[in-house]
């Protein structure tokens, strides 16, 4: 509710009304004639914060910063600022899309946007292979997936991208948009009269809008996976990448306008109606509410490297994966397994003897042999005897194997069965030369084509539709002789790729960087017009680290916490902790959203007291909702959105010395604990105070909101 200039009085009344349970907060003394006085104004939320005098007083106000670690300010006056264990510059909106199940896709954002599912909207395989990704038919009308809210503002800089498989190119087909009233804000999409991809900004929101856009050189393939970018600078250029390289750039966009609109995949808004139906899949859906660098793009993009056994131990029986992929894939070296030394410039290999233990195997597959993929490694045979390189196995047979096959070839091959004889589908290519290393590269790109490398040059190709996924984890060996550098990509390669795989100049980067543990720059939960509170921003925390406030507190026993939250999973939201980050031995005073959406407040005073919000009102919904929880002479007490929920006559809490925790408390030992006791979700106005403050009080901040 905004206020207008005739209503402050009125509101100034209703900010008295006392909360249930609560002596009078006026009596006749206060009245004069029957008229209850009021004040001129009502104070902005800043204002009544502050007002209390709050120990720490956290508005998530600061900037974006890519650093390891940045402070958090205080706004209490009080001069105790905090600190955030990681990076803020994350994304505002991410769904990775591996439930693989369901009608929602989660936002692990932090910002509580996750994506809804239309009825033709359904689940396939990913672009790694190993995950989900969502996948539409064709319809605008049921086939998407929809946000909560807008991701991005287009009238400022921004970033979206999101890795895009079309099955079908016969028109317009978009990847993501967010809507206006009339028209789409931004169109990341397939342009069918190009024959491009084209990132695409509309100067105004209106039926036919004129439009902006920067397209792409490469042209789109059908049933391939490619990674788009689109960018707007806020300086009026637009930039498309594709794959992590810049293919379009378009300045003179300086027309904005911000499109208020759920952000959605698989289809955009235009002249009032949902059109551009995507075909095909979708997957690892971002956004950013400011331009990435073409650097942060080349990290998103990554290679999809899911294994990769560089053998630099060059002693023990475990090689390890540095791919840095989802899951980890060692491998164990069998007992026909030594180490040797590798080509020129690579240190230690492994050696195989040939038999069935001659062999370096992993502990899962790597890839799905049915989906696009690669394999990688070099070989040094003893001989041109039968062998294989690098496999992924399924119960019979292999699926895939990079090899010498039985008339003494380099050859990459796919079975087209499981079974005892399946027919085998093969691209060979060039003689192995004992006591050489060679590289070798297979490439299948999901569809029909199997294509063999041999040092960074295409040495043949063989045709593969009748496909399967094999389940075996990934294998090297048996062989005679030498094998290095493995590595398993979930894509197809390209031979500019494969030929700087070889060179030793790439692919360099890890499978796609994560987005940062915070995100800031959040719209914030402060809805009211006082004080330009419109601008205020909020925290994101993607469940893997917290912030705190620097200065220690030796036991508080009267205090009171408070803060606004969005949340969609639970998790702690503020606590204190005997140490700043990480695991701790005393942990107490939390405040938390419990594993069945209810608020709770725990205080260890000889044995855990919790005080929870009434059973039946859920706050994982995704909305903004004010927490406040207090101890003191009044005992416990829990507040949820101004009102008293809850109540305890307990006063005493553990006595030690620790900091004061936002996000990421630990729960352990607390009831109802969540699944995850790192939040993720959106904090804002985060305060503590060394009182306990009235109901009142309480109850004001709460409806300085609004």
């Amino acid at each position: 509710m905004r206020l207008l200039p005739w209503c402050v009085p009125v509101l100034a009344v209703l900010s008295l009304v006392v909360p249930a349970g609560v002596g009078a907060a006026f009596t006749d003394a206060t009245t004069s004639a029957n008229t209850l006085s009021a004040a001129a104004s009502f104070g902005s939320y800043p204002a009544t914060v502050t007002a209390d005098a709050p120990y720490a007083y956290h508005r998530a106000e600061d900037a974006v910063s890519a650093a390891a670690s940045s402070p958090a300010g205080d706004a209490s006056g009080s001069s105790h600022p905090g600190t955030y264990t990681g990076a803020t510059a994350g994304a505002s909106t991410w769904w990775p899309a591996d439930e693989n199940t369901g009608t929602t896709a989660g936002d692990y954002s932090g910002a509580a946007n996750q994506a809804t599912l239309g009825s033709a909207a359904t689940w396939a395989t990913g672009r790694d292979g190993g995950h989900s990704a969502l996948s539409f038919a064709g319809s605008a009308a049921t086939g998407y997936a929809a946000g909560s809210r807008p991701a991005v503002r287009t009238s400022q800089a921004f970033t979206v991208m999101a890795w895009a498989n079309p099955h079908n190119l016969s028109g317009n087909r978009a990847v993501l948009s967010q809507p206006g009233t009339t028209s789409s804000g931004f169109i990341l999409k397939y342009d069918n009269t190009a024959a491009k991809w084209r990132m695409l900004l509309t100067r105004t929101d209106a039926t036919g809008p004129t439009s902006d856009s920067a397209s792409s050189t490469t042209a789109p393939a059908v049933d391939t996976w490619v990674h788009l970018t689109g960018v707007f600078t806020n300086a009026g250029t637009i930039q498309l990448y594709v794959n992590g390289v810049l293919e379009g750039s378009y300045s003179g966009h300086t027309s904005v306008w911000d499109a208020t609109g759920a952000l959605q995949a698989g289809r955009s808004w235009w002249n009032g109606g949902w059109t551009d139906a995507f075909d095909g899949r979708v997957d690892d859906v971002r956004t950013y509410r400011r331009a990435l660098s073409a650097a942060e793009i080349r990290a998103a993009y990554g290679t999809g490297e899911t294994t990769h056994w560089s053998f630099t131990e060059g002693t023990g029986t475990t090689a390890a994966d540095s791919a840095g992929g989802v899951t980890a894939n060692p491998g164990t070296l069998g007992a026909g397994a030594s180490w040797t030394t590798g080509p020129a410039g690579f240190g230690a290999a492994v050696t195989l003897d040939g038999s069935a233990n001659g062999s370096v195997t992993g502990t899962v597959p790597a890839a799905r042999t049915d989906a696009p993929f690669t394999f990688a490694a070099w070989a040094d045979p003893v001989s041109t005897a039968a062998g294989t390189v690098l496999s992924i196995d399924g119960g019979t047979g292999f699926a895939a194997a990079l090899r010498v096959n039985a008339a003494g070839r380099w050859s990459f091959a796919a079975t087209q069965a499981d079974s005892a004889a399946p027919a085998v589908d093969e691209a060979t290519g060039g003689t192995p030369a004992a006591s050489t290393w060679t590289h070798l590269v297979g490439v299948y790109d999901g569809g029909s084509t199997l294509t063999l490398y041999v040092n960074g040059a295409q040495a043949g190709t063989a045709i593969h539709t009748l496909r399967w996924n094999g389940t075996a984890a990934l294998r090297a060996g048996p062989f005679t002789g030498g094998v290095d550098d493995v590595r398993v990509f979930g894509r197809a390669l390209g031979a500019a790729e494969v030929a700087a795989l070889f060179a030793g100049t790439g692919p360099d980067v890890g499978a796609g960087t994560p987005p940062d543990p915070f995100t800031a720059g959040l719209p914030g939960a402060l809805q009211g017009a006082q004080g330009g509170q419109t601008a205020a921003t909020a925290i994101g925390l993607r469940g893997i680290t917290n912030l705190y406030t620097n200065a220690a507190v030796t036991n508080p026993a009267a205090f009171t916490v408070e803060g606004w939250f969005r949340t969609r999973s639970g998790g702690a939201l503020i606590g204190l902790q005997d140490a700043p980050t990480g695991p701790s031995a005393s942990r107490d005073r939390v405040l938390y959203v419990d594993a069945g959406g209810r608020l709770s407040f725990g205080a260890y005073n000889g044995g855990n007291v919790v005080v929870r919000s009434p059973a039946g009102a859920v706050y994982t919904d995704g909305a903004w909702h004010y927490a406040a929880a207090s101890l003191g002479p009044a005992g416990m007490r829990l507040y949820v959105d101004g009102a008293l929920v809850g109540s305890s006559a307990n006063t005493g809490a553990q006595s030690y010395t620790g900091y004061w925790r936002y996000g990421g408390s630990d729960l352990t030992g607390w009831p109802n604990r969540p699944a995850n006791d790192v939040l993720v979700g959106t904090l804002d106005e985060l305060a503590v105070y060394s009182a306990q403050l009235s109901d009142q009080q309480v109850a004001w901040h709460y409806h300085a909101n609004h």
